[in-house]
């Protein structure tokens, strides 16, 4: 069983790599993980896509000083 925080980890980082361009479907395919893990990192990163305008707000709301983009696996976490 995964923890929280490696699943929180595992979404930020398909959801850095789906805004560069990767496709879902295939970063899927690539998960060895025990069906509930993939269920919650699939509820994680689906909720976190539908609701990124919204969190995408607030993120911009919140951050005085944004991130650099190599550094956009911290905003996906953050957005989480």
């Amino acid at each position: 069983m995964t923890d929280l925080a490696q699943i929180n980890t595992m979404a930020a980082q398909m959801l850095n790599q789906v805004e560069r361009g990767s496709s879902l479907n295939d970063l899927w395919g690539n998960l060895p993980q025990e069906a509930s893990d993939v269920a919650l990192l699939k509820m994680t990163v689906y909720g976190t896509l539908r609701q990124a305008p919204k969190l995408e707000g607030i993120y911009q709301r919140l951050v005085k000083k944004p991130l650099k983009a190599k550094q956009s696996e911290i905003k996906w976490l953050l957005m989480i």
